[in-house]
């Protein structure tokens, strides 16, 4: 394999690059990004570098060419496998399961006994959805059944601009913990109750308690 790859060309290198990259398997909406970018200058580069080895001779030209083929299919395998476990991330299910049209008071009463019962992966789930209540009660966001947190955040975006940032790292947080399998501590979640906070803070005053 590396052998009649030492005798290809850069521009056959840089096309076969291309062609596998391409795939719909790799294909992202939106245009090229920055991952596309960065590779499509690494082969320019590595192809310039090959070309001006092409008909050198020698046996320091031919181990030279091999080094660079080598960089390249490492370089190819590395986006392979990265863009195989983004689409493997993108096809985990991150819809927001349990149910819906519970209370915030409801939700935020079960998050204090997880937290006392030392479970704060649940604790942290329960103030995510203590948040979309409170949130639902405002009639800010519908809490629908089968929902995912990127609809959901997409309309607390639109719905309500001032607590996108918190909420965007609340999501995140959420993401992480409950469907990451990032471990959760007692800081993990102060800091989750500082970002309710500011979500609620946002939300206009006379909605704020709503369902209570």
């Amino acid at each position: 394999m590396i052998g009649l790859l030492a005798q290809a060309d850069p521009d056959t290198i840089r096309r076969t690059a291309e062609e596998v990259l391409s795939q719909a398997d790799y294909a992202e909406a939106g245009g090229p990004s920055l991952l596309d970018r960065a590779l499509q200058a690494a082969l320019e580069q590595l192809g310039r570098l090959l070309l001006r080895f092409d008909g050198d001779g020698g046996a320091g030209s031919i181990v030279a060419a091999l080094a660079l083929v080598a960089i390249v299919l490492a370089l190819l395998t590395a986006v392979v496998v990265f863009l195989g476990r983004l689409r493997r991330g993108a096809t985990v299910s991150t819809v927001v399961t349990g149910p819906i049209g519970r209370t915030p008071v409801s939700w935020a009463d079960e998050a204090e006994r997880h937290l006392r019962e030392g479970a704060y992966r649940e604790a942290l789930r329960c103030r995510y959805r203590e948040t979309l209540a409170v949130l639902a009660a405002a009639d800010l966001v519908d809490e629908v059944p089968g929902r995912t947190t990127g609809e959901y955040l997409h309309a607390v975006t639109t719905a309500l601009p001032a607590a996108a940032d918190p909420f965007a790292t609340l999501t995140g947080r959420f993401e992480d913990v409950w469907y990451g399998g990032v471990a959760v501590d007692v800081d993990d979640l102060a800091a989750v109750h500082a970002l309710q906070a500011r979500i609620v803070d946002a939300v206009p005053r006379r909605t704020v308690g709503a369902g209570r």
